[in-house]
């Protein structure tokens, strides 16, 4: 159980990231496509 939980942290913690960088590349292009 240890082991699998340390093996499942990173992973979640990368996801976690790739999730905010898709909501401030949404936001960006969303003020973009405002702004013209």
């Amino acid at each position: 159980m240890f082991l699998r939980n340390q093996v499942k942290h990173p992973y979640a913690m990368n996801n976690t990231l790739k999730l905010r960088n898709i909501q401030y590349f949404i936001v960006i292009t969303g003020l973009s496509f405002s702004d013209a």
